[in-house]
């Protein structure tokens, strides 16, 4: 699903809104539907520990519906939010596990630097929410691309950390540099951040 979803994704910046709708219905909601006939009443063995599966299932496919809908109806911004949706629920499905993926780091990691005011200053404590978290990425479980290409994802995350970290040592941050924070954060998230398995 990962794949697909990430495809979706990009179309959508790309403004193909009917293109992204076509790679939604014909690969991402198939999958999905497939998931929840196959797994419908008994969790799949990576999601054992999960005791409210069977209504997690049911709000899956409620999501896709959704986001199906919002794709076919041509809202790119209603769209955006609900492949957002989608990608929470897997980020919560994952800590109701109990699984600490690289992924889900990486997404949490984004989520908090997109709520950093484009002009605005960034807290002390929030830059060591920050820091705490690019650590807790480097040592989670390697998860999507992270874990089929590792040695690459090092080598990235290694590179990405030392902008991260010569950019939260500036101080007061620049708007300049939020905005690199910002690009810098998406570019690893899409490539490092979607693991919807």
């Amino acid at each position: 699903m990962s794949p697909s979803y990430l495809k979706v994704h990009n179309l959508l910046d790309e403004g193909k809104v009917a293109g992204a709708a076509n790679e939604f219905q014909s690969i991402f909601a198939p999958a999905v539907n497939k998931l929840c006939s196959e797994a419908g009443k008994s969790a799949p063995k990576r999601y054992m520990m999960d005791a409210k599966w069977p209504s997690r299932v049911k709000d899956l496919h409620a999501l896709t519906d959704k986001a199906q809908k919002c794709l076919n109806g041509g809202d790119k911004k209603a769209s955006r939010e609900a492949l957002e949706s989608l990608r929470k629920f897997f980020f919560y499905l994952h800590a109701a596990n109990r699984m600490v993926l690289s992924s889900d780091g990486v997404y949490a990691f984004k989520k908090r630097v997109d709520r950093i005011p484009d002009n605005g200053e960034l807290a002390q404590s929030e830059i060591a929410k920050l820091r705490a978290l690019k650590v807790k990425i480097g040592r989670s479980t390697p998860s999507g691309r992270a874990k089929t290409d590792k040695p690459a994802f090092c080598r990235d995350f290694k590179q990405w950390s030392a902008e991260v970290k010569k950019i939260l040592a500036e101080s007061p941050l620049s708007s300049k540099s939020i905005a690199e924070l910002k690009t810098i954060t998406n570019k690893f998230y899409l490539k490092y951040g979607i693991d919807l398995e």
